[in-house]
Order: C-alpha cells, then structure tokens, then sequence
C-alpha cells in the first residue's frame, strides 16, 4: 500500500510540474495599407495605429514571446532640391522598440511614427506579426496544485 501511494504521490507532482510547460502558441498579424504616401519636404511624417485586437488577441489569455515590424518603403522619383538619398526614423509611439513591445503587451496596441529625415520616399505597407502563448490560467492552477498535493503526500508518506 505504501508503494502504491509514493508512486500515486510522484505521479501526481510529474503531471502537475510538467502540465506547466504545454503553453501553445499563436500568431497576430495586423496590417496598415494606405495608398502610397509620399513622405517629402511638404509631407515629413505618417503615424498611424497597428491593433492586434481585431484578430482575438486578448492581454488577460495571451503572453507575447515575439513581435516584428516590417515596413514596406521604396524611393520617391527625384523631386528638384531633393538630396540623392533617403534618411528617416521610425518610432513606436515615442518608446523604444522594447519598451513599445510591452505596451503592446499591455492592451494589443502599438502607435508607429515615421518621419522624414531627407530626401523623398513612398511608404506602401506595415506589416504587425506577433507570436504569442496561450496562458491557461485555470489549468494550470489545477495542475500545479495536484502537483503540490503530490509533493506534500511523498513528504508525508516519508515522513511517517
């Protein structure tokens, strides 16, 4: 009988450890496709808003593990007075990019900025992709707690 009940004890702690770990994962992507804007001396700058919201992203069941920006520019045809080439910054929101990656995280929103250093350009196209794991909260209490009874009855049945 007490066999039986260190192997039901250290069963119990191994699927209680182990069922922590099984987090599954998921993409957003959301995409910002205006008609081409040229970004020139009159035109300097384009902000504009990506929301991973509208694809079921929610900041309670979701834990974000990556998330990449691609942005879709090519060179504007020659505009008198325009330097020969291209200068612009890109900002998220005024954050840094690891810092806007949080907020992000925070309510599935990220404000992108681009902004006309020199030159001219068009920009097309930005592209939001984020990977993310399901948090399975009330599983994983479960799981954790079977695997805290577990443990606490190998300690008992050792004890005494």
């Amino acid at each position: 009988m007490r066999n039986l009940l260190i192997f039901l004890s250290v069963l119990m702690f191994m699927i209680g450890a182990g069922g922590l770990a099984g987090a599954t994962t998921i993409s957003f992507t959301d995409q910002h496709n205006p008609a081409p804007i040229i970004l020139n001396f009159a035109n300097p700058s384009h902000s504009f808003t990506h929301d991973i919201n509208d694809d079921g992203f929610n900041p309670l069941m979701h834990e974000i593990t990556s998330a990449e920006i691609w942005l879709c520019m090519w060179d504007a045809p020659l505009i008198e007075g325009d330097p020969p080439y291209e200068l612009f910054e890109v900002t998220l929101g005024g954050y840094s990019f690891e810092l806007a990656f949080s907020i992000l995280q925070n309510d599935g929103l990220i404000n992108v900025d681009i902004n006309r250093m020199a030159g001219d350009f068009v920009f097309n196209k930005s592209t939001l992709f984020v990977d993310a794991t399901v948090i399975p909260i009330p599983g994983a209490i479960l799981l954790l707690g079977s695997g805290l009874i577990g443990l606490a009855s190998f300690k008992k049945i050792f004890k005494g």
